[in-house]
């Protein structure tokens, strides 16, 4: 795993339903030593000053990707676009939790 050669003291799990919007835990969750993000939430502008922007591993739900993206069959460069705020985090999609997802998930 490339995971298991680091020693995380702290760690933050960032979700995205809004909690900590006004709350100024931006800078705290960016002190953690590794953050894990769920469904590709924002975190650039002056949200970051609520949810941070360090991310080190992010969720990606298929579903998002069929909705927002079309399955990446005509919205594949708006979907790198949006994903390169995350820099070199790893990415982690359910591709096997339903079949309908699995070509899709595929593609990313």
């Amino acid at each position: 795993s490339p995971l298991s050669v680091y020693p995380f003291k702290t760690c933050a799990v960032v979700g995205n339903g809004g909690i900590l919007k006004n709350s100024s835990c931006g800078a705290e969750i960016d002190h953690s030593d590794f953050v894990f993000r769920c469904n590709l939430p924002p975190t650039m502008g002056s949200i970051s000053k609520d949810v941070g922007n360090k991310t080190n591993l992010v969720t990606v739900n298929p579903s998002i990707i069929a909705q927002k993206y079309n399955k990446l069959n005509e919205k594949k460069t708006e979907f790198l676009e949006n994903i390169a705020v995350y820099g070199d985090a790893f990415l982690l999609l359910p591709a096997f939790s339903f079949r309908s997802n699995t070509a899709t998930s595929f593609k990313v």
